[in-house]
């Protein structure tokens, strides 16, 4: 051993974590009323907030190859194609 009067590491050592984008820290309401300031997007709020932990799950879950899965919209009840058009929108402004 290089240095025997330090004790032995038993945990490994993890890779960092890239860096969580801050957008994805955001609470569901105050993301929620920053996309629409007509706040007809609050109305999901409540569903959103009962089924998901953050929007960092969310976007692990739904978003791939620059684009948030349709499953989101079927999985939130999102039906009215406008809404979901801002919805796909913010998550390709704001997740690359």
């Amino acid at each position: 051993e290089l240095y025997p009067e330090f004790p032995r590491r038993t945990v490994p050592v993890e890779a960092p974590r890239a860096a969580v984008n801050p957008r994805l820290r955001l609470p569901f309401r105050e993301w929620l009323k920053g996309m629409d300031d007509s706040l007809f997007l609050l109305q999901y709020h409540d569903h959103i907030a009962a089924n998901f932990d953050s929007l960092e799950q969310i976007h692990e879950i739904y978003f791939q190859d620059g684009e948030i899965k349709p499953a989101f919209f079927e999985d939130t009840g999102i039906k009215k194609l406008g809404h979901r058009r801002i919805f796909e929108k913010w998550f390709r402004d704001n997740c690359r």
